[in-house]
């Protein structure tokens, strides 16, 4: 395969060191995995690269990403001060998010959605995970100049501050509980999402540094990512993971107009 005449390289990868499952966390043996993690580790073989991960806390990833001292971050939303050190190619994108209002069980009946959420962040007290990007909409209402609590590190420590009354409306990903309840199993009996509360997805990609090799590392991915994107090992990791809620719209479009996409398992 043409990519893999290449001279053999190591791409250094960082993420953040937290149970952000099904996308990039740890198996019960200590190994690396999530949706991806493996689209990362296929597209590095196919170009016949060598990859390292490495695993920080969120600033940390951050900075060395700016820094130059690693070549790509996933799981990275665009942002314009983002964009200042990071390439962020739309052939790079890897999953779409959408977000979430959550509430304490016992609460539901009196904490309801009503739009613009402008208004519902002066009314009730709320709390967003530090350096996360929410998408635009959520994006726009912080920098209102409402007050939100962004002290929390994870979106597992946020809902634990829903949990015991510091907050009373967490914002975070779509399926924040299933992907926090491995760690803590409880709070799936405490927190619900609150129904109607669903927000426009921003596209998270694995983004390079703009600096050295990032540039053509990113391009190079890139092309090997639509290839691989191709063929069936993309359509069964999709189906394996079950991220059909996350896969950009147009992908989304194929699989129903039958252009041999798997079929979508069934949705909790």
């Amino acid at each position: 395969m043409l990519y893999q005449l290449a001279a053999a390289e190591t791409l250094l990868v960082a993420q953040e060191d937290a149970d952000n499952r099904p996308f990039e966390y740890l198996a019960e043996d200590g190994s690396l995995i999530g949706f991806h993690t493996d689209i990362v580790r296929a597209v590095c073989k196919q170009l016949g690269w060598e990859v390292r991960f490495v695993r920080l806390p969120w600033k940390r990833v951050q900075a060395m990403l700016a820094n130059g001292d690693v070549d790509a971050v996933t799981y990275m939303g665009k942002t314009p001060e983002r964009q200042q050190y990071a390439l962020f190619l739309e052939d790079n994108l890897l999953t779409v998010q959408h977000m979430a209002l959550f509430v304490r069980i016992k609460d539901a009946k009196r904490i309801r959605y009503q739009p613009p959420v402008t208004t519902m962040m002066q009314a009730w007290r709320f709390g967003a995970p530090a350096d996360y990007f929410l998408g635009e909409e959520l994006d726009d209402a912080l920098r209102s100049g409402v007050s939100v609590d962004r002290t929390a590190k994870t979106t597992t420590q946020l809902l634990r501050m829903l949990v015991i009354n510091r907050i009373d409306v967490a914002i975070g990903g779509i399926r924040s509980l299933q992907m926090s309840a491995p760690e803590e199993p409880a709070l799936l009996r405490q927190i619900v999402r609150l129904e109607g509360a669903r927000f426009d997805g921003s596209p998270v990609y694995i983004a390079f540094r703009n600096q050295g090799e990032g540039p053509r590392q990113a391009s190079e991915f890139a092309a090997a990512f639509v290839n691989w994107r191709k063929g069936n090992a993309y359509r069964e990791l999709v189906t394996r993971y079950e991220m059909w809620d996350w896969m950009p719209g147009d992908y989304r479009d194929r699989k129903r107009a039958g252009a041999g996409v798997a079929s979508e398992p069934a949705r909790p």
